[in-house]
């Protein structure tokens, strides 16, 4: 009886080490979830920048230009813009969406 319960005791040890591990990955977890949150934040409005940038250089290039391949480079410009526009929008929900996951993350941990 009494190695029973040097197991059970040995077992539920183990129990709070093991969870104590976890809520220390889970910590990482919400500090690795920020960090990259706040790249891809610098990076989407670097990108966003970017897409302004090339979208007013296609509109100068089209006002002043009169040779037709001019005028195409110009409006490749401006599509390439809304592209870089569209991918900064998409980097900021994900932006948004993980620090949500971060926040829900430390929610949960604020339980245990």
């Amino acid at each position: 009886m009494h190695r029973i319960a040097e197991n059970y005791y040995l077992e539920a040890a183990l129990a709070v080490v093991s969870s104590s591990v976890e809520v220390e990955h889970e910590k990482a977890d919400v500090k690795q979830l920020r960090l990259v949150a706040d790249i891809e934040e610098h990076e989407a409005a670097a990108e966003k920048n970017m897409a302004r940038d090339d979208a007013a250089n296609g509109k100068a290039i089209e006002r002043i230009t009169k040779k037709s391949n001019e005028i195409t480079d110009a409006k490749q410009m401006e599509a390439v813009s809304t592209n870089e526009a569209r991918d900064a929008a998409d980097t900021a929900k994900d932006v948004e969406r993980m620090r949500k996951d971060a926040a829900a993350i430390e929610a949960v941990l604020a339980l245990k």
